[in-house]
C-alpha cells in the first residue's frame, strides 16, 4: 500500500488543493479513487488469510461454537477413524468463499498487484 500511495500524482493534489478542496475532500474525491485497485487487493488478501487462520484458534479458543471451519474440518480425524465426506464438505465450504469474492474483485485485484510493482 505504501507503493500504491506513492504513486499518486502530486500534481492531482495540488489540483485539488487550487480548487479550493479540503484535505478530507482531497482525499476521498482525489486519492481514494486513484489507489481503489490496491486498497482491492489487500482488501483480498487480508480476507485470505485471516479466513484461513488455523494456529491461533486452535490454541486460544475453547468453545466448539465459536471456533472457524479450519480447525472443525481438523476436528472430523479421529483417532480410530476419518469422516472423509465431513472434511469434503468442511473443505468446500471453507473455500467457496474464497473464490467467490476473488471472482468478484478479480479485475481490481490484478490491476492493483500490478500497480504497485512498477516503478
Amino acid at each position: 500500500m505504501r507503493t500504491v500511495m506513492h504513486d499518486v500524482p502530486d500534481e492531482l493534489i495540488e489540483a485539488s488543493t487550487m480548487d479550493g478542496a479540503s484535505l478530507v475532500r482531497t482525499f476521498v474525491s482525489v486519492v481514494l479513487p486513484v489507489v481503489r485497485p490496491g486498497l482491492m487487493s489487500l482488501t483480498l488478501i487480508v480476507f485470505l488469510f485471516s479466513w484461513q487462520e488455523y494456529l491461533l484458534p486452535l490454541v486460544v479458543l475453547q468453545t466448539e461454537a465459536l471456533k472457524p471451519i479450519t480447525v472443525g474440518a481438523a476436528s472430523l480425524q479421529g483417532r480410530y477413524g476419518v469422516d472423509y465426506g465431513g472434511i469434503a464438505a468442511a473443505g468446500l465450504i471453507a473455500f467457496a468463499p474464497l473464490v467467490i469474492l476473488f471472482l468478484l474483485l478479480q479485475r481490481s485485484f490484478v490491476r492493483g498487484l500490478s500497480a504497485g510493482a512498477v516503478k
